[in-house]
């Protein structure tokens, strides 16, 4: 899959079709990957205990891909005792 870099939580995903300079060229990887879009790799899900714990995710843009690492987060407990 490819994808491009927006931020380390967010990505554009190719569509499938680019446009340059007015043209279309659908189903074109070599010229997405001319504007910027780069392969997404997707590291494995860790485990993690759901009761305490969440799992966010992490952009790394890298110079020929884009990684995405998992972090597992601690649950903040809320103040509000409704």
């Amino acid at each position: 899959m490819l994808a491009k870099y927006i931020n380390s939580k967010q990505i554009e995903r190719y569509k499938g079709y680019v446009i340059i300079d007015g043209t279309t060229y659908a189903n074109n990887e070599a010229k997405a990957k001319e504007v910027g879009f780069k392969e997404l790799r997707i590291d494995e899900q860790p485990s993690y205990d759901s009761e305490t714990e969440w799992l966010d995710y992490e952009y790394e843009d890298k110079v020929r891909v884009i990684k995405q690492h998992w972090v597992v987060r601690e649950i903040e407990e809320s103040d509000d005792t409704r």
